[in-house]
């Protein structure tokens, strides 16, 4: 039978406290046996996943986020987005998006769906992302829509942006917002008055919904960034446990 080891040796050989252990059980990333109330894990296993991991490559412009994105990371993406009832997505510092953007109102997801239009939001990503801004400010997406940007630090040094918008701030809409709507429904294949109808279901946030955005989107970034961090250095932790243990084998032999 193979050997089980209890949370605490888990934590001694991995190099982990036990809330990360945890973490770890519920976001997928561990599996262990329920022993009545305690957990077990076998030691075979966590060999085994120490033998096959890999040297993790950094994609280029991605900082030091690794295996992005997570299923814990994507359900509180979800659970802030539809709580405010705005959209939130994760981009590199270039601006590629690492993510579907969750909650996208009508308008948005009519501009996803279409190659042409879908290439304007990417773009205007990549302008916010590159907007060297130091404080909390709205920014504008190439439909007028307003965002709120927040880095993402992993070992202090900004990896990725997250990005909660899609809203409006005013009701009105101007003449040539008006007209450049008229050009996006030609793009889109849709009649002027159905593109309009779309737009006007983007969220127009008054200032007790602005007041939550500019204070909830630094706390969620907070808390992406810290798991974001904590998987870093676990995945870390892993690798260099796997090359020790390839050493010694290698020695052994």
């Amino acid at each position: 039978m193979d050997e089980l080891l209890t949370t605490r040796q888990l934590q001694e050989f991995l190099k982990v406290d036990r809330i990360t252990v945890y973490r770890m059980l519920y976001d997928g990333r561990l599996k262990g046996i329920k022993v009545g109330n305690q957990w077990r894990f076998q030691k075979e296993v966590i060999e085994r996943i120490l033998d096959e991991t890999p040297t993790i490559p950094r994609a280029e412009g991605s900082g030091n986020i690794q295996d992005f994105p997570s299923d814990c990371i994507i359900k509180v993406q979800q659970l802030f987005a539809g709580l405010l009832g705005i959209g939130a997505v994760i981009v590199s510092l270039q601006g590629e998006a690492l993510h579907e953007p969750h909650y996208s109102n009508p308008f948005c997801r009519a501009m996803l769906k279409n190659p042409k239009t879908c290439e304007k939001c990417r773009n205007s990503w990549k302008e916010i992302a590159d907007i060297d801004n130091r404080h909390a400010e709205f920014l504008t997406c190439h439909a007028g829509l307003r965002y709120l940007k927040v880095p993402l630090m992993i070992d202090g040094k900004a990896s990725a942006w997250f990005i909660a918008g899609q809203y409006r701030l005013e009701k009105t809409i101007s003449k040539d917002m008006e007209l450049y709507l008229n050009v996006l429904a030609g793009a889109v294949k849709l009649s002027a008055m159905k593109m309009r109808g779309v737009y006007d279901s983007v969220p127009v946030l008054g200032d007790f919904q602005r007041k939550q955005v500019l204070e909830w989107t630094p706390k969620v970034a907070l808390t992406i960034q810290t798991i974001l961090q904590e998987r870093k250095q676990v995945m870390d932790r892993l690798q260099q446990i796997s090359e020790l243990s390839r050493i010694e084998r290698t020695l052994a032999d």
